[in-house]
């Protein structure tokens, strides 16, 4: 496949602290700012790839900001998700 990679393109504005342990709620805090992009929309489709899927927070939170200036439209990839034991 002949598909770039985009390692530079989402940017961590401020480190979080690890979510292992936090609620639902904590995890959509912790990290709904943590990220931004040097907007310019030069893409049509970005595929989002995330190691682990719990609540989705991390995932809405770069999904959003790479909506909001660098592409069109967002397909989701997890590679393991986690059981759904958060409170």
């Amino acid at each position: 496949m002949d598909v770039p990679f985009l390692d530079h393109l989402l940017l961590r504005k401020n480190q979080t602290r690890t979510l292992v342990h936090m609620s639902r709620e904590s995890r959509w805090e912790e990290v709904k700012n943590a990220f931004s992009i040097q907007p310019r929309k030069e893409y049509k489709h970005l595929l989002l790839v995330d190691d682990v899927i719990t609540t989705g927070a991390t995932l809405t939170a770069c999904g959003n900001i790479l909506l909001n200036g660098a592409c069109d439209k967002i397909s989701v990839m997890g590679m393991a998700f986690a059981q759904n034991i958060l409170p």
